[in-house]
């Protein structure tokens, strides 16, 4: 243990199994001109608190504390640090090298202030250890103040029964204690609420980085069902029926992508998705078709059914929308009204025209749900579910409807089920576009395809070669790079995550070999790259997976159009 300071500068406690760190930690603390100790464990760190506690040892104004240590963890130091030495005012915080949102939220859960993760930068944990103590110390004023009030208070009470006179003065002096109490409880709720955006945001960080992580594995699974039943459906001579359950399976990988779009804009603004002009009432019936497993047939099972009731108007206006999106708004509304109807009840669905917008509302005859409930509907992670609700739904079918320039509202009251209604605004057809000349179609060309995914490598070589493409297929970097020959190939299509090295360094060293030929940055980290972005890297256009053949001719014939026209 480092030597016990003497001075009146505010002193820190450093609890830390590592001895390098504890002393990195000292001295740059020490250099700030602050007083800082170390401790190798959470019982020495109780037993120097008690300390300054007794007036033995300089008082502790902040705690650096690591969670991982032998013996007592971190968690269980701030736990006792609480309750046992009743430090309720003392700023914690938590240095830890797990980055996972479980051991965040358990640090914070245990009593801590703040969290900072191993390797931390100094500037950072300086800062936030100086707004720590000084509301450490604004902490202390008040408690201090306050003890000071409450001592008035009672000197005031006493006087009054020995003087009458003095009953106006002691009455005065309880108006401001009360007022002091009311500020006091007022800057204790704002950090009551400063640690639940904390936890909050926290979990929306994770789960953006989760996000992209799952875009870009999924986006690489539906390229592959997306391009294997193309090529079913131009290879097998099949009836009506199996082509219609060929293009149900397109159609939800068409969806998967829209969901992976979606799942993606939790953490970070994205492209905005196609809208085109949409039938209200085709929406909801195919809707009330795909999940009419869920709010039928499994309810018919329980023995408590639940009969649907639609209240479709006719010759609805159509509305500006994206169909993937509002079939998972209104999926959403429909499972959350079946799970609210336990016992069976009655699901009513209704569209209508209502000034300039469609009106749809989903009621249900179910339990409902108290006001306090009803204002945090919204919020991300709220359910009353249990383990059983990802607290996501409704906060994504309000996104959508935003996203649609629509409004959201819900009527509900306990024992008497819920209405969702929501507002879309009816489409107005935009002027007519002058018709631009089609671009002349380019020549057959030799391409350089780098893409470390065999199914796609296959697909996309028997495909291209049946529109008269030469192909050269190459499963990594290094592959790819061997295979170029300037003059040699018209175009390269290059994948953004291989095995060996990113799709940017190949894309850069084939365009440092040859400044002219069309180059094809390939995705599977979801929607948003950047113009600046695709240009940086040398490339000339974007190819976002899953793509349909389609998609990629018309990429080709892009690329070898601009090349014809220069």
């Amino acid at each position: 243990m480092h030597m016990i300071p003497t001075n009146n500068q505010p002193c820190i406690l450093i609890v830390d199994d590592d001895p390098g760190l504890c002393r990195l930690l000292v001295h740059l603390w020490q250099a700030e001109g602050y007083q800082a100790v170390s401790v190798a464990s959470g019982m020495q760190a109780l037993t120097r608190l008690k300390q300054g506690i007794s007036g033995k040892a300089a008082l502790i104004d902040l705690v650096l504390l690591d969670i991982l240590m032998y013996g007592m963890d971190g968690v269980e130091t701030c736990q006792r640090i609480r309750s046992d030495l009743n430090l309720i005012s003392l700023p914690i915080i938590m240095l830890t090298a797990k980055g996972d949102l479980e051991s965040r939220i358990e640090a914070l859960e245990a009593g801590a202030n703040d969290y900072l993760t191993k390797p931390f930068v100094r500037q950072e944990l300086l800062a936030r250890g100086q707004v720590w103590l000084q509301l450490g110390q604004e902490m202390r004023q008040r408690a201090a103040a306050e003890a000071s009030l409450q001592r008035r208070h009672r000197e005031l009470t006493a006087l009054y029964r020995e003087r009458a006179q003095l009953h106006a003065e002691a009455r005065q002096m309880a108006e401001i204690e009360r007022q002091r109490a009311a500020e006091i409880e007022q800057t204790l709720e704002k950090l009551r609420t400063t640690q639940e955006q904390l936890i909050r945001a926290e979990r929306m960080r994770v789960l953006a980085e989760t996000a992209a992580g799952v875009a870009h594995d999924f986006n690489h699974l539906l390229t592959i069902i997306t391009n294997q039943v193309q090529a079913l459906q131009k290879e097998c001579s099949a009836g009506a029926d199996t082509r219609g359950r060929l293009d149900a399976i397109i159609q939800a990988a068409r969806d998967g992508t829209e969901v992976v779009r979606r799942f993606l804009d939790f953490g970070r603004e994205r492209e905005g998705a196609q809208f085109t002009p949409l039938d209200v009432n085709a929406i909801i019936q195919e809707t009330v078709h795909l999940t009419r497993a869920q709010w039928q047939q499994e309810p018919a099972r329980r023995g408590t059914p639940v009969e649907l009731d639609l209240q479709l108007a006719e010759a609805l206006p159509a509305v500006n929308g994206n169909p993937t999106q509002l079939r998972e708004a209104y999926t959403n509304l429909i499972l959350n009204a079946a799970q609210a109807m336990p016992q069976g009840g009655q699901l009513t669905i209704a569209a209508q025209r209502e000034n300039d917008s469609v009106k749809i509302t989903i009621q249900d005859t179910g339990v409902g749900m108290t006001p306090e409930v009803q204002e945090r509907l919204f919020e991300p992670f709220f359910t009353t579910r249990g383990e059983q609700g990802t607290g996501l739904g409704l906060m994504v079918t309000q996104s959508i409807v935003v996203g649609h320039q629509g409004r959201m509202a819900v009527d509900s009251a306990p024992g008497e089920g819920t209405t969702f209604s929501i507002w879309l605004p009816v489409w107005v057809e935009p002027p007519a576009a002058p018709a631009e000349s089609a671009p002349k179609a380019p020549r057959r060309a030799r391409i350089l395809i780098v893409d470390d995914e065999p199914f796609i490598g296959r697909f996309l070589r028997r495909s291209l070669e049946g529109e008269g493409y030469t192909v050269v297929i190459a499963q990594d970097g290094a592959a790819g790079l061997a295979s170029f020959q300037p003059g040699a190939l018209d175009l390269a299509l290059v994948d953004l995550g291989l095995p060996d090295r990113s799709g940017w360094e190949v894309l850069r060293a084939i365009r440092e070999q040859d400044a002219e030929i069309p180059l094809v940055l390939m995705s599977g980290w979801g929607a948003g790259l950047t113009a600046e972005e695709v240009k940086a890297a040398g490339a000339n256009l974007a190819l976002n997976k899953p793509f349909e053949f389609d998609e990629l001719l018309d990429i080709i014939h892009q690329a070898m159009s601009k090349v014809a026209s220069v």
